[in-house]
């Protein structure tokens, strides 16, 4: 399909792309519910390519050669995201309270002070920091929150400057992380969680939301590189990861993560259909974005459930599977109750969004 005609309609979708979703959503689960022993610990940069990946698919699914189209898709996935964001805040709230009163035995008004707590909502707006609708229990939603604020920023953005000019943000922010990311781990008592200093919708979500739109403008020319290079870029890219937490490279930013996940959309633009034929790009494509969401829960209800009775063995070494799996079975459930409303309301089962 060439690129000056319709290269970037999304008609088809990249079979491998999908399944890299649906393993970049396994990776989470891992994060949150870490094996024991040294490896776990060794492989947690790798792990962690997960999300600004989830970021790269977005500008992915968002670049066009039209910028009419463009705006249009931005407009759409706006909305999606801003209910996304509201419906996940609210129903963690919701889990919040129903975890602090009756397993806790915190009283109804005191599960509410988070709310009302003015650094706690300075964070959020600010960094994107979720922390404050389940404490230690929903901050992993920073990711709607922060690419909300991305795709607001393009929005606006898009209408005074040509894409092109956007893509210098991309070695600016990730280079000014770097020392704010050192910087924060000295101790420095700017906010709460100092990891959201960097890990939020301006120095993770705006570089790699436009880093993957860069990389799709430009799949043509990136057809050039040599399919053994596109194939070696990932694993040199692991390495890399492995080795940035060992002195001298130590850097908490984790820049490697971020060239990682880059280097997978590139070999998914160049082997589409590597893996078309298997179920995982379609449980990629339908599932993957909501075991991101509800998959936590589901890891803080088997440590429930492991400091009364449950195996600790169990939690420990197969914690992450048994969450994996039970968010999966929650997601297709979703979609498949999504589904059936859209066919009774006349919209097929065919209409998706595409981030």
């Amino acid at each position: 399909m060439s690129i000056q005609n319709s290269a970037f309609r999304i008609e088809k979708r990249n079979a491998l792309m999908d399944t890299l979703r649906f393993l970049a959503s396994f990776f989470v689960v891992l994060l949150h519910a870490p094996l024991p022993g040294a490896f776990s610990e060794a492989i947690r940069p790798i792990l962690r390519c997960a999300v600004p990946f989830f970021f790269m698919v977005s500008g992915c699914w968002l670049a066009d050669n039209d910028m009419a189209r463009i705006k249009a898709r931005l407009d759409k996935q706006t909305r999606r995201m801003f209910f996304l964001l509201i419906a996940g805040c609210a129903a963690f709230f919701a889990m919040h309270l129903v975890y602090s009163i009756f397993v806790e035995r915190a009283g109804f008004f005191a599960s509410f002070k988070t709310l009302f707590d003015y650094q706690a909502i300075a964070s959020f707006l600010a960094f994107n920091n979720t922390d404050l609708f389940w404490p230690g229990g929903s901050a992993h939603l920073w990711f709607l929150a922060a690419l909300l604020y991305v795709l607001l920023f393009l929005r606006l953005a898009l209408e005074h400057l040509p894409l092109r000019r956007l893509y210098i943000l991309i070695p600016v922010l990730l280079a000014a992380a770097i020392p704010l990311a050192m910087l924060a781990s000295r101790n420095i008592d700017i906010v709460q969680d100092r990891d959201m200093l960097t890990r939020n919708f301006l120095f993770t979500g705006i570089p790699c939301v436009l880093a993957g739109m860069w990389l799709r403008q430009n799949q043509r020319k990136l057809k050039r590189l040599p399919d053994w290079l596109v194939i070696a870029l990932p694993l040199a890219c692991a390495a890399l990861c492995l080795l940035e937490r060992q002195p001298p490279l130590r850097n908490p930013f984790e820049l490697s993560r971020i060239l990682f996940a880059a280097s997978l959309i590139l070999l998914s633009a160049r082997f589409p259909s590597f893996t078309g034929k298997s179920f995982l790009p379609r449980w990629g494509e339908r599932c993957s974005l909501m075991i991101y969401i509800i998959h936590y829960p589901i890891v803080s209800g088997l440590k429930w459930l492991a400091q009364r009775g449950l195996p600790e063995q169990v939690f420990r070494w197969g914690g992450a599977a048994i969450a994996f799996a039970a968010a999966l079975v929650f997601a297709m459930a979703w979609d498949l109750c999504k589904n059936i409303i859209l066919r009774n309301k006349g919209g097929g089962s065919n209409v998706r969004a595409k981030v």
